[in-house]
């Protein structure tokens, strides 16, 4: 009868898993992934819920002009800084991620884990780029659309005081 020190175990559990030996896919029940596996869903996360606020702040915006007479309403409007200054602090807070991530991607060398995980941080700058993008065009249209509505109330001041 021969005792089976920890290395033995762990080949037996990869070649009982299908996976190749030390670290396989299949290898134990207690398999972890990576610590940039990790810091990616956690960022995919944080990005559903910033392109959620973003998607809130839009409507709210639209509502805000699209009133006939773009009344001001103050709750409205505080409401509307309150998103844009969370859109904005969640911006940062993931780019800074990002690049702790493409950091972390260049520190591992060469090989098929450093080529997945600076994919990894491509796609997911590339889905920041794209919540920025939509931010950014929600308040040029909304500036826009303000600066329209203050000058047709320009014009109809004019007018009703030349009447």
């Amino acid at each position: 009868m021969r005792l089976l020190s920890d290395h033995d175990e762990d080949e037996e559990a990869g070649e009982a898993g299908g996976g190749g030996g030390r670290g396989g896919l299949n290898s134990s029940s207690s398999f972890s992934p990576p610590l940039y596996a990790r810091r990616a869903e956690s960022l995919s996360l944080d990005l559903d819920r910033l392109s959620a606020s973003v998607e809130g702040l839009e409507t709210l915006l639209r509502q805000r002009t699209e009133r006939p007479l773009f009344d001001e309403v103050e709750a409205e409007e505080g409401e509307a800084d309150a998103m844009t200054r969370e859109v904005q602090r969640g911006v940062r807070e993931a780019h800074s991620e990002l690049g702790r991530m493409t950091a972390a991607a260049a520190a591992l060398r060469g090989g098929l884990e450093a080529r997945l995980a600076g994919n990894m941080a491509r796609a997911l700058t590339e889905r920041l780029k794209e919540i920025m993008e939509r931010f950014g065009s929600a308040q040029t249209l909304h500036l826009k659309r303000e600066s329209d509505h203050h000058d047709a109330r320009v014009q109809l001041f004019f007018f009703c005081k030349c009447v």
